[in-house]
């Protein structure tokens, strides 16, 4: 969605501001970083992450196959191959 003039990027007390109409990826409390950027500090996965959220961005005209290919792609440098 569009970040709101006002917020911040993150939920640490020295956050920095959200560019007002920019398309921002949220969690349930708000903008967590600008789509396409890096994302606030206090939410960017780290050496004691246990879960990872994928986001993926459909563009008109790109075919769902070449999603599904990508998000694969993603599986497998995070996880790696399955063993056999």
């Amino acid at each position: 969605r569009p970040a709101r003039r006002g917020e911040t990027l993150g939920h640490a007390p020295r956050a920095r501001p959200a560019a007002g109409g920019k398309l921002a990826l949220c969690d349930q409390r708000g903008p967590v970083g600008e789509l396409f950027g890096e994302l606030a500090a206090d939410v960017a996965p780290g050496r004691s992450t246990h879960k990872l959220r994928l986001v993926v961005v459909g563009i008109p005209g790109v075919p769902d196959a070449s999603i599904d290919e990508a998000l694969w792609i993603c599986e497998q440098a995070l996880v790696g191959p399955a063993a056999e």
